[in-house]
């Protein structure tokens, strides 16, 4: 029986959790798929990382940690990213997964020089981006929901760049043929987004910026979910329900 693995990489914020589910809750609310149609593999912890030929889809999760912490449970997790994209294995990595792949791919990974990005962004495709499979469809400029002060600040090797707005160079990368990743969120709403900015009000305050005007532009952001259904059809050719 095939399923989609998660690889969770933390959980999210407590107060998140209450409302929204955690990491893997989101994603799975997102695909419209229900919990028993995925095999949660908690990396942060130790778990084994299981072959990626054997996954109908492959999710990596955000996380509370930084890739520059460079743990031994992070390095490993990057060996098995570089496995799994050889594979083909539909995969997709968001926020600190986006920064993973990036990392396994010979990225430099670190604070983002223009700070800390979070709220409804404004997001352009490259011409690549309006070829790709998830990003087909999308007009460009699209808006997503953003969360993060570290980024991808050089391509990575194999990568090709699908999206990126004046804040962040890298927001989508297609890695060979079959997997993604991307700096913002395409799992969110705007009920998680202004959450998400409650709960980090002080870290933006220190950052100079105003979360109650953050939180005054937020918007639903149905053309980013739409990457959410492109990437569940594409791995309900494999899943086994």
């Amino acid at each position: 029986m095939k399923s989609i693995y998660i690889l969770k990489m933390g959980n999210s914020p407590p107060e998140l959790i209450i409302d929204h589910g955690d990491f893997e809750d989101q994603f799975l609310t997102a695909l419209n798929l229900p919990p028993d149609a995925a095999r949660l593999i908690n990396v942060q912890y130790g778990a084994q990382l299981p072959d990626p030929d054997e996954a109908a889809g492959i999710i990596i999760t955000g996380s509370l940690s930084n890739i520059t912490e460079n743990t031994d449970w992070m390095q490993r997790a990057a060996a098995w990213v570089r496995q799994a994209v050889k594979s083909e294995t539909p995969m997709m990595g968001v926020c600190f997964g986006h920064q993973l792949m990036g990392w396994a791919h010979g990225a430099e990974v670190d604070n983002n020089p223009n700070g800390p990005e979070y709220g409804t962004v404004e997001i352009e495709l490259v011409q690549e981006g309006y070829d790709d499979a998830l990003l087909a469809g999308l007009s460009s400029p699209f808006h997503a929901q953003a969360s993060h002060s570290q980024s991808i600040l050089s391509l990575p090797d194999g990568a090709v760049r699908l999206a990126y707005n004046d804040h962040e160079e890298f927001h989508a990368l297609r890695y060979g043929k079959n997997a993604w990743s991307f700096q913002f969120h395409p799992e969110w709403n705007d009920h998680i987004m202004k959450d998400v900015i409650a709960v980090n009000r002080e870290t933006l305050a220190q950052a100079g910026q105003d979360a109650d005007f953050l939180l005054s532009m937020v918007e639903n952001t149905d053309p980013a979910g739409a990457i959410m259904e492109h990437f569940a059809a594409l791995v309900a050719q494999n899943l086994d329900l």
